[in-house]
């Protein structure tokens, strides 16, 4: 079977098809999949019954994979460093409070000075309905901002913490060491996409405590009208997961959220792998 893309949003998204990991791994078919992954930011890849082994080889298609910060046996695979655990059942290790999980907008890791370049699922158990995970292409945003606020947010930097006091949702309680890892740091609000040399609207509403420079009223009202015009429904797909899908998207230019609206009687979890990235600028 050739291998072909099949877009499947209008905003953002496409499906692979006729890949086999065993048979096209060369040269030629990882720069057509590369290509295709700064075209459409999201990439799918159906039926891929894969064991960790397999799925840390796909990943370095896309780049080196980075191992797991959280150490926790309910978050990670002990024989795969690389290969982190996402579930509907995972608990804060602290509070034992449910974690909802990737459950608002956000990008991944944006507290740390090189956050991942792209984030990777591959769907062990789903549930029968719902639970579709959202994008937005935040390239296709920033594209649609008037000239004049291209102008007024082109040298602002942002700052990004763990979790910011203006967060929707908690995240899983840190360990000191984790904390001494990830103190925050400041990103640029508009980020460069090296293989398309295009821009793209960068803010993480979890993370993203304030904008360098700015009264902090000020800076969150700028902060809400971003996530308010990145998020409409134009520059969104929404990705409705089969079993063993595996599906991989851009950090540096799009948001994603997780959607609880399904029966929590069925777990649903993921293996995570995250790609290393490159200094925002």
């Amino acid at each position: 079977m050739t291998l072909s893309i099949r877009p499947l949003g209008n905003a953002l998204g496409a499906e692979v098809t006729g890949f086999d990991l065993i048979r096209d791994l060369n040269a030629t078919t990882i720069e057509d999949i590369n290509r295709a992954w700064a075209e459409y930011v999201v990439l799918c890849f159906r039926d891929q019954a894969l064991t960790p082994g397999e799925f840390v080889r796909l990943a370095r298609l896309f780049g080196e994979p980075v191992k797991q910060v959280v150490k926790q046996k309910e978050y990670s695979l002990p024989d795969f460093p690389e290969v982190g655990i996402v579930s509907s059942e995972q608990r804060d290790p602290i509070t034992g409070e449910r974690i909802y999980r990737g459950g608002s907008w956000h990008t991944d890791h944006s507290h740390i000075p090189i956050p991942p370049r792209g984030t990777m699922l591959y769907a062990l158990q789903i549930p029968p309905q719902g639970g579709d995970t959202r994008f937005t292409n935040q390239r296709a945003a920033y594209q649609a901002l008037s000239d004049e606020m291209k102008d007024a947010i082109a040298d602002l930097r942002a700052v990004h913490v763990y979790l910011s006091k203006y967060s929707p949702r908690k995240m899983p309680t840190r360990t000191k060491e984790e904390e001494a890892l990830s103190p925050g740091t400041s990103q640029p609000l508009v980020r460069h996409h090296p293989p398309t040399g295009e821009r793209a609207i960068y803010l993480n509403p979890i993370r993203t405590e304030t904008i360098e420079g700015m009264p902090e009223a000020e800076a969150q009202d700028l902060l809400n009208t971003l996530l308010a015009h990145s998020t409409q429904p134009c520059f969104q797909y929404a990705h409705k997961w089969h079993l063993h899908d595996v599906v991989i998207w851009d950090n540096r230019c799009a948001l994603h959220a997780a959607t609880f609206d399904y029966d929590f009687s069925t777990e649903r979890r993921t293996h995570r792998i995250m790609i290393e990235g490159e200094q925002p600028y």
